[in-house]
């Protein structure tokens, strides 16, 4: 491994660690206001450059109430609650030609919008718009041979009148995919 290679890895270990380091749980209860997963394994791979138009949508049913630690709650108000959500997450994304710290540069919005029926006992409530606006001037994409990593800094904007968290949330982002190699 060469000097420069050497520095690299050091730089974006320190990158890491500066990213863990800041990241903790803004929201009650220790959630968070991305949707992890959505991306799969491949979320430290970027693309090439260009502009890209991707939306997940996601159908979820419940039946049941916890509390912030997984444990079902056991309010006779909150027994009899059931209700279905489906979420629509649409992200516009550049990433460019340019270069900074030998990755290419990007930056994306998210669009998020949310629709929730809750049927209780005391009869069914239906709600949904638009959620809060995730906002990422800054997201370097580096590739490898087996080993992409990407890393930047997420914004979450409340939506005036929306149906998200309603809170600024500032979430750094790291993540890597490695791929064995074939032989």
């Amino acid at each position: 491994m060469g000097k420069g290679n050497v520095m690299h890895v050091r730089t974006l270990l320190i990158a890491m660690l500066l990213c863990l380091a800041a990241s903790s749980p803004a929201l009650a209860g220790g959630s968070q206001a991305y949707y992890n997963g959505m991306e799969g394994f491949r979320m430290g791979t970027g693309p090439e450059p260009g502009f890209y138009l991707t939306n997940w949508t996601n159908w979820s049913h419940f039946a049941r109430y916890n509390d912030g630690n997984g444990r079902r709650l056991k309010v006779t108000a909150m027994a009899d609650i059931e209700g279905d959500q489906l979420a629509g997450l649409n992200r516009l994304l550049y990433v460019s030609p340019w270069k900074v710290l030998n990755a290419n540069y990007g930056a994306y919005v998210f669009v998020n919008t949310r629709y929730v029926t809750l049927e209780t006992f005391a009869g069914n409530v239906t709600d949904g718009g638009v959620s809060d606006l995730l906002l990422s001037p800054l997201q370097l994409y580096w590739h490898g041979t087996n080993l992409d990593l990407r890393s930047g800094v997420d914004f979450f904007v409340p939506f005036p009148d929306g149906v998200g968290a309603n809170a600024f949330v500032v979430e750094p982002l790291i993540a890597f995919t490695y791929r064995t190699p074939v032989k």
